[in-house]
């Protein structure tokens, strides 16, 4: 069966503004359009991360300690407003005009644009994500002026700090809860949010943070790309009262495809994809089928032998059929399960 993919979290845009060509199938990378046509990928969310500041910072490895079957990178550095602001920028106008160029891409503003890219293959459907909400000012005047352009998902944090909350760091083991809760503003960022039409995503907070959402929000709970501390004690992990409350309020959450946060090793070695089954499984049968999703991370994260990229998802599907799940239960968790979210969570 030929089931269309949403896919709930990839790095790629700032690839694409650094050169990279969407429709050649590059060697190097995980998503360009011939790897999507290949594996079926209707759309997803397509992330705007911003990077460290200094170029140390930025390379593979910086801050990473290793002590036994441990391993923690030290917290990243909180980053400027201006700083952030001017890669997001750079990065949205690149976006912004590479859809109006080729109708093979859309950037989705509204529900029914969605539908009908997924389920009519209208075109390749780029719902835009900021992960972490650095680039919003405090007053959060220009979050408005995001969402005329086409923001309709946004991360609170990354694993930093930033003026609206706190981000896990990257540490195995450890749970999510480290850190203080929401600030003042960041509480305001979640209303906001709310009142325009952007959904909140959790991915990267932390426990204290990630509550103090579900307490104020008035849409389901999101976590875009994510696994099981349970199986996997990495902080980045979701807790079991983390995923039961995703389930009370009719949310979602999206498996990450990296080997660092699924194997139980916590380690970055790549192995057979089956490795990522057992966090699916886990959550099914602890809060149902309706509430688990595809986040690979594709581009930003170390993928498994045979998912390596976006024309691998047919793998992934029929390992998850082999485990026994319907065409249904497929069809839930390829696509129909992001697009419930993204409509309770839209305006329009």
């Amino acid at each position: 069966m030929n089931i269309p993919i949403f896919d709930g979290h990839n790095d790629t845009i700032p690839k694409l503004t650094d050169g990279r060509d969407f429709f050649l199938d590059n060697p190097q990378g995980h998503l360009d359009l011939p790897k999507m046509k290949k594996g079926n990928m209707k759309g997803g969310l397509f992330a705007l991360f911003t990077p460290a500041e200094t170029k140390e910072e930025r390379e593979e490895g910086y801050g990473l300690t290793i002590n036994g079957n441990t391993w923690e990178i030290k917290y990243a550095k909180t980053i400027s407003h201006t700083w952030a602001k001017e890669f997001v920028n750079k990065n949205l106008t690149f976006i912004i005009d590479f859809a109006k160029k080729h109708k093979e891409i859309k950037i989705i503003h509204n529900f029914i644009d969605l539908s009908l890219c997924i389920e009519q293959d209208r075109s390749i459907g780029i719902v835009l994500h900021f992960e972490g909400a650095e680039c919003i000012d405090e007053k959060l005047i220009n979050l408005e002026e995001y969402y005329e352009k086409g923001l309709r998902s946004l991360g609170i944090t990354w694993s930093r700090a930033n003026i609206f909350g706190y981000g896990v760091p990257f540490k195995y083991h450890s749970s999510p809860d480290v850190g203080d809760g929401l600030t003042s503003y960041g509480k305001a960022l979640v209303h906001k949010c709310n009142d325009l039409g952007i959904m909140i995503d959790l991915a990267h907070l932390n426990e204290k943070g990630f509550f103090d959402v579900a307490k104020i929000s008035k849409t389901p709970l999101v976590v875009s790309h994510t696994a099981v501390n349970a199986l996997c004690s990495t902080a980045r992990n979701l807790s079991d009262k983390q995923i039961d409350a995703i389930k009370d309020t009719g949310g979602v959450i999206g498996i990450i495809f990296d080997m660092n946060n699924t194997r139980k090793d916590g380690l970055p070695t790549s192995t057979s994809l089956d490795v990522l089954l057992p966090h699916f499984n886990y959550i099914i049968d602890r809060i149902g089928i309706d509430h688990v999703a595809f986040g690979s991370d594709f581009d930003g994260a170390k993928m498994p032998s045979n998912l390596k990229t976006a024309a691998d998802f047919p793998n992934l599907i029929n390992a998850l059929k082999a485990c026994g799940y319907s065409d249904e239960d497929l069809k839930k968790i390829a696509y129909k399960n992001w697009l419930r979210v993204l409509k309770a969570s839209l305006k329009s």
